[in-house]
């Protein structure tokens, strides 16, 4: 039996019946918290619900402090695991956490390297429902041109540390003059240098923005081949395209991959080799039929449902003894590949006082008075060097008000300057 806690769910968003069923079936109970109680209240009530239950198992946003709150003591005495669903990022937990679940094998390695976390394990994520039967679809008509398609948040394909998504597909589009290329999830007018491209092909790129997600399932059926984002990898577009028929070409990166990916065909170790297996998927030079069977088969060794299960149940098993806090001791030396990715995103982003804001608990836009105050207690010039940037990603509105915000590396140590620094451990 387990039931769900959400602690800040808007009464606007519907549970996603499938979860409530689930719940429900299991003979638990899904409960809300009132979303407008202060982070103290809730926090308390969370631990209360919490100690009527033999474990608890984490899912929660990289910067919420609510589980530390909650949790921040060994007078909880329930084990405590973490799902780890952001491995590529910073997030705070890792003392609270008595065990750490993974999405894939690199973020298991980082976690362990990096933020200093004892025996992480593998747990991945739930295996896909397939809408569709990989083979062929009645849409992709070769009476129509060939459309590659790629999509995922413009920040996955922002061109940093020499990886440019848009070369090898201004390649394929000059090699298959019937192509299209159509990128869902971005618009030119966040990549404006992606209009000469475009000019230089034709005008045969187009950028759609966000789409709803029927509609992307069916320009999935239509597509001939799927790219992966990149410098950014889209571990869960790539397998709504592959589910959908259509054959995925992707790459390593900085970012991490899917531990599928590595054991199919799907894998391209450079441009050059991503822009002539593309280009002889669209001319028909390769059998897609035994290409898609073959990274459909890779996907189902990595993600069937009995290995998903198992590697739950080994998570959770590991969950026993008294809750315990940790101390972390990453192995620090210099930034990691990861890290340098974030320090190319965030370069020259001013955003330190939106989380000295929400600690202030004032707004992130601070004022001038605020902003007098946060120099006079922490002693730090306005002029904020670009280490002290935020992760990629924006803050979310959901979050809770006190909930820091503003670090540059994934690793598990915060990059302050003198006096704070050079690197301090967090929670």
């Amino acid at each position: 039996r387990y039931s769900l806690v959400l602690t800040r769910q808007p009464s606007s968003r519907r549970i996603p019946q499938r979860l409530a069923e689930s719940v429900r079936t299991s003979g638990g109970d899904v409960m809300l918290f009132d979303r407008t109680l202060d982070v103290l209240s809730r926090a308390a009530r969370l631990r209360t619900v919490a100690s009527r239950f033999d474990k608890v198992v984490l899912l929660v946003h990289t910067d919420d402090i609510l589980p530390i709150l909650a949790f921040g003591t060994e007078r909880f005495m329930r084990p405590v695991g973490l799902y780890d669903h952001a491995d590529h990022l910073f997030w705070i937990g890792a003392t609270i956490a008595d065990r750490v679940g993974e999405l894939r094998t690199s973020g298991v390695e980082f976690s362990r390297l990096r933020r200093g976390i004892e025996n992480p394990c593998l747990v991945g994520i739930p295996p896909e429902r397939r809408t569709a039967a990989p083979g062929f679809a009645p849409s992709r008509r070769s009476d129509l041109p060939p459309v590659v398609i790629s999509c995922g948040n413009a920040e996955k394909y922002r061109s940093v540390m020499g990886i440019d998504f848009m070369k090898p597909v201004e390649e394929i589009l000059r090699r298959v003059p019937t192509a299209q290329f159509v990128g869902i999830g971005m618009t030119f007018r966040e990549f404006p240098e992606w209009r000469a491209v475009n000019r230089r092909v034709g005008g045969r790129i187009r950028l759609l923005g966000s789409v709803p997600y029927d509609s992307l399932l069916a320009y999935y059926d239509t597509a001939a081949v799927y790219l992966d984002s990149r410098p950014m990898a889209g571990g869960t577009a790539l397998t709504d395209a592959l589910c959908r028929g259509c054959p995925v070409l992707s790459y390593p990166g900085p970012v991490g991959q899917m531990d599928w990916v590595f054991d199919s065909p799907a894998l391209c170790r450079s441009d050059e080799e991503l822009a002539d297996r593309a280009v002889e998927i669209l001319l028909k030079k390769v059998d897609v039929e035994a290409l898609l069977r073959q990274e459909s088969a890779a996907y189902a060794r990595h993600n069937c449902p009995d290995l998903f299960k198992g590697r739950v149940a080994h998570f959770l098993s590991a969950l026993t003894g008294p809750h315990r806090l940790r101390t972390i001791s990453p192995q620090f030396n210099g930034l990691s590949e990861l890290d340098n990715y974030h320090y190319a995103m965030n370069s020259g982003r001013e955003t330190v006082w939106r989380g000295f804001g929400r600690l202030l608990n004032v707004h992130y836009e601070v004022s001038p008075l605020a902003r007098r105050k946060v120099v006079e207690v922490f002693g730090l010039r306005f002029c904020v060097p670009a280490k002290m940037t935020s992760c990629m990603l924006p803050p979310r509105s959901c979050l809770a008000l006190c909930s820091p915000s503003t670090h540059l590396t994934a690793s598990a140590t915060l990059l302050f300057p003198l006096p704070f620094g050079p690197t301090i451990p967090v929670i």
